[in-house]
């Protein structure tokens, strides 16, 4: 993300009673990115319960004004999650170019 020029957070935690946290911010807005790794392994986050806990959190965000984003840790590798947030985010990046 920084080779984009955003400015973001890790582990930023949201909720004001619970401890979740999103893997990643952005500082300047409510946005939350969350790294689903190991989605083709029978774990914590595939079960039926682990992913009835990851929808809770995603609205309970979604709720307290954040927009969610969910990339695979395949995104991640192959270089579509920066894609992604280049092409979505491309006027907030053209404008902090312009400014600074």
């Amino acid at each position: 993300m920084s080779e984009l020029g955003l400015a973001y957070c890790t582990e930023t935690r949201f909720h004001p009673l619970r401890k979740w946290r999103w893997d990643f911010s952005l500082v300047d807005s409510n946005i939350a990115i969350e790294i689903c790794g190991q989605i083709w392994r029978k774990g914590g986050h595939s079960s039926g319960t682990g992913i009835q806990r990851d929808y809770d959190k995603a609205n309970a965000g979604t709720m307290l004004g954040w927009r969610v984003l969910h990339f695979s840790s395949t995104d991640i590798l192959r270089g579509r999650a920066k894609m992604f947030l280049a092409l979505h985010l491309a006027e907030k990046l053209g404008q902090k170019g312009r400014e600074g």
